[in-house]
């Protein structure tokens, strides 16, 4: 009865669940946050507790409520997570799947796993310990829902094969060749370069630290990590943690930490909403939403401070709704002016993105370049687009709150490419060619040739209106002649030699799309007294601001 009772209670610390009351969990839900993903997944994701007295990592899972099970642990400080393949160790302590030019340690993928299954991590850690002793390198694992103990490194299946008999010989176990699992995990001590476990399952692999704050490239992050090889490849890292503290770690990148506390809230409460009407948002990569600025920028504890951190405490449970449900706010860096209609920006109208004039905006952030005709073709060409020589380029359409909201070129032969929305600002965006359109606030001025009249230069003409006794007639130039289009029909105005224009000067003010909130507007508003409540109002049409249902 005692060892009953002694094997129900191991089994109920094997499989602790770190769970929380159901009203937490709706005010502060888990959230889990790509760090390294896509093309920066990563052969090995090293993790390192903070605290210097901290030691221990828990190895498990995530369940479908993001609550944690464990099934082993271990006490190391400083540990890497391998995918189940070849991997190196440099003596600088970077792992890679090529081979470095200062290589410390090679961790091979194949070893020999014993015949026979334990009761829990313990009794399986404990054998592990017990070959190890005999000058065979072991470790537990948790295969298929079970626990196991595998022995050795080998190169090869084939390699391994050889080495059986041997080792059944001494180690007195029946024993097969595993390894090379495209959902298997290997955790390593990075200290000592020992394999301390491995996981194959079908779920995800789960680690929570024992510290509070914990170290993966080069920042430090609240919560546990989870570990995908999305179609077995290389292991996509994700933060699985609290909203509250996931919202603490973006205010922190995506405004100044140290700016007017009312601005803070304001972006707390933009933040909070946006992820939640956003979880899943990358769910094919496994988590709910990234790390940059396609999501929000997120890179953990680093630049949090009292005052940032005190902006989500006091709006905590608080979110952006609109009838009764919460929304995804939308928000830049500076509008340049006036904010912007989703409809006008992405194509799809919104009751609550509405632009508004932005009264209170100081920081208008302008910016200028210079591009030509054939960078501009060049520009296209690299997106895809077949254009032949660009002969014109011009803001075709703007909307009453005078941002961009069609930009239109001319090729030679009069055949026009229009682009609206997002893609008028972004259209051109070239990082390498240092071009970039940075909000929907601009003009663009042409220069180097263009329209003349009386041999005087007159600007840029296409898309303007000539007024006379029969009302007004809109303007388009045609390489070097400028047409007035009436009900008359079309009449030509000569242009005394200006020729294609050959360059063209985009100006503007404000960064980001235009919709939603402006950072920098809630910064003046609130350095002019206005709270975050009203911060919100200002930016948003008709909303409230509540807890959640």
């Amino acid at each position: 009865m005692k060892k009953l009772l002694f094997t129900f209670l191991l089994l109920t610390a094997s499989f602790f669940c770190l769970c929380r009351p159901a009203e937490a969990a709706a005010m502060d839900p888990y959230v889990k946050v790509g760090l390294a993903y896509g093309n920066n997944a990563l052969p090995a994701a090293k993790l390192m507790n903070v605290s210097g007295m901290t030691e221990g990592f828990s190895f498990g899972y995530f369940d479908g409520s993001n609550d944690f099970f464990t099934i082993g642990k271990c006490r190391e400080r400083y540990i890497a997570i391998l995918k189940d393949a070849t991997v190196y160790m440099s003596t600088s302590e970077a792992f890679t799947d090529s081979v470095p030019s200062n290589v410390k340690k090679v961790f091979y993928p194949f070893h020999l796993q014993l015949d026979e299954t334990f009761f829990d991590f313990e009794e399986a850690q404990n054998t592990a310990k017990d070959i190890s002793r005999v000058g065979h390198d072991a470790f537990p694992a948790y295969v298929g829902g079970k626990y196991v103990v595998r022995v050795g490194e080998f190169s090869s299946s084939a390699e391994a094969k050889k080495a059986i008999s041997e080792y059944e010989d001494e180690l007195g176990y029946d024993m097969s060749v595993s390894g090379g699992s495209q959902s298997c995990y290997t955790v390593v001590s990075v200290s000592s370069g020992d394999i301390i476990f491995e996981f194959d399952d079908k779920r995800p692999f789960g680690v929570q630290p024992a510290s509070e704050n914990t170290w993966f490239s080069g920042y430090s992050y609240c919560g546990g990590f989870e570990y995908n090889r999305v179609n077995g490849n290389d292991i996509t890292v994700i933060n699985v943690v609290g909203l509250h503290d996931y919202i603490k770690g973006v205010i922190a990148y995506e405004m100044n930490p140290s700016w007017n506390i009312e601005a803070l809230k304001a972006q707390a409460l933009c933040a909070k909403s946006y992820t939640m009407a956003n979880l899943g948002k990358h769910k094919s990569l496994g988590f709910d939403i990234c790390n940059t600025t396609d999501c929000q920028v997120y890179y953990g504890t680093r630049q949090q401070t009292k005052n940032s951190n005190k902006a989500v405490d006091d709006t905590y449970g608080l979110f952006i709704k609109y009838n009764g449900k919460v929304v995804p706010a939308f928000y830049h860096a500076s509008s340049g002016g006036a904010t912007e209609d989703a409809e006008n920006v992405w194509g799809n109208s919104s009751a609550y993105l509405k632009g508004v004039e932005d009264t209170y905006l100081v920081q208008t952030m302008p910016y200028t370049f210079t591009i030509t005709n054939s960078q501009i073709r060049d520009v296209l060409i690299g997106k895809g687009y077949n254009v032949s020589n660009i002969t014109d380029y011009y803001v075709s359409e703007v909307t009453p709150h005078g941002n961009v909201r069609a930009v239109t070129f001319v090729q030679s032969g009069g055949k026009k490419l229009v682009f609206t929305g997002e893609k008028a600002r972004t259209i051109i965006n070239n990082a390498s060619m240092g071009f970039q359109v940075k909000s929907q606030r601009y003009t663009v001025t042409p220069s180097g040739g263009g329209a003349y009249i009386n041999n005087s230069p007159a600007g840029q003409l296409s898309g303007l209106y000539a007024v006379g006794s029969s009302g007004a007639a809109r303007l388009n130039m045609d390489n070097n002649s400028v047409k007035v289009l009436s009900a008359s029909g079309v009449s030509n105005i000569s242009t005394g030699g200006g020729g294609v224009v050959g360059s063209y000067t985009v100006s503007g003010t404000g960064s980001g799309h235009n919709v939603g909130m402006s950072q920098w507007g809630a910064k003046a508003m609130a350095d002019k007294g206005f709270d975050y409540k009203e911060i919100i109002n200002f930016y948003y049409t008709d909303v409230e601001i509540g807890y959640l249902n």
